[in-house]
């Protein structure tokens, strides 16, 4: 009966310390925080005026088994079409980063977004475009890793939002 109990608590213990190999993944997201400094998904920045930053956190989480580094591109689209059959017509670099994160590790990257006036308007897409690392010379949705994005407007010059 001991060396049933033996096996049975090394089995478990070997079972826990050394996972089968199962799906290798990154979570990708984008957050803001609440008057706490708690990381919250709500609330995003709705309207950007050029100039001026907007605080976003991009969260990524490395569940690929390994180090990565990973590259943000961050633009701004103005997009044709409806969410089915959408295309970009045009879009702005906004920003861009790089950060290295653990295996089975999180990372909240704060970012202040200043967005120019090169493209203003109404229901633009600000596109955050995750890469395992380096980015391409043309970063789009279509050669990303992982995507998120928020609908923005943003202010034209004059302090209205133009097209």
């Amino acid at each position: 009966v001991v060396a049933v109990v033996l096996l049975a608590l090394a089995t478990s213990a070997y079972a826990v310390a050394v996972p089968p190999d199962g799906e290798r993944y990154t979570e990708f997201y984008v957050s803001t925080e609440n008057g706490e400094g708690d990381l919250s998904f709500s609330d995003y920045p709705e309207r950007f005026r050029p100039g001026e930053a907007e605080p976003i956190t991009v969260g990524v989480e490395n569940y690929e088994g390994e180090s990565v580094d990973y590259s943000v591109v961050v633009q701004l689209q103005r997009v044709a079409g409806d969410a089915n059959d959408s295309t970009v017509t045009r879009r702005v670099p906004v920003d861009r980063f790089s950060t290295s994160v653990g295996p089975n590790e999180t990372r909240h990257v704060g970012r202040n977004l200043t967005v120019s006036d090169r493209l203003t308007g109404e229901s633009l897409r600000l596109q955050f475009l995750l890469y395992e690392g380096p980015v391409p010379d043309q970063p789009t949705a279509d050669n990303a890793y992982r995507t998120v994005h928020l609908w923005v407007d943003v202010d034209g010059g004059t302090g209205r939002l133009s097209r």
